[in-house]
């Protein structure tokens, strides 16, 4: 009489295991990849309300700095953003910021608000997006 065997080979077990890490690799490569965008969008968000803040402040010759930067600051260094901003205030006002691995962007007193190459740094002297 014949004895069957019950369980696995060993080939089978490498076969399945194999397959799980292909599949572990394209999911993390996907999640990575949509922490970055979700980076960049927190960024473009705090350079929304950094814009927005300004614009309410006003006081008809200057953009004054307001506490709403250190929050905005916080954001964009939570996300691994480097900021970069008009250092007085003045009838101009220029912020960026990068996110690394993605594009730069820049808002300012103009209305602009822009997306730069990836490769751009940041001035920290001018008053207008470039």
């Amino acid at each position: 009489m014949k004895q069957l065997k019950k369980g696995f080979t060993l080939i089978e077990l490498l076969v399945v295991i194999a397959i799980i890490a292909i599949l572990a690799s394209v999911v993390l490569v996907n999640v990575n990849q949509a922490r970055r965008r979700a980076q960049a969008a927190a960024i473009k968000s705090a350079l929304s309300q950094l814009r927005t803040d300004k614009e309410l402040n006003f006081n008809g010759t200057n953009y004054p700095l307001t506490p709403a930067n250190s929050q905005i600051r916080a954001t964009i260094s939570a996300n691994n953003g480097t900021f970069a901003e008009t250092a007085t205030p003045g009838p101009a006002y220029f912020a960026a910021s990068t996110v690394p691995g993605e594009n730069a962007f820049c808002v300012d007193s103009t209305g602009v608000a822009r997306t730069l190459g990836t490769t751009a740094t940041p001035p920290t002297t001018a008053t207008a997006c470039p």
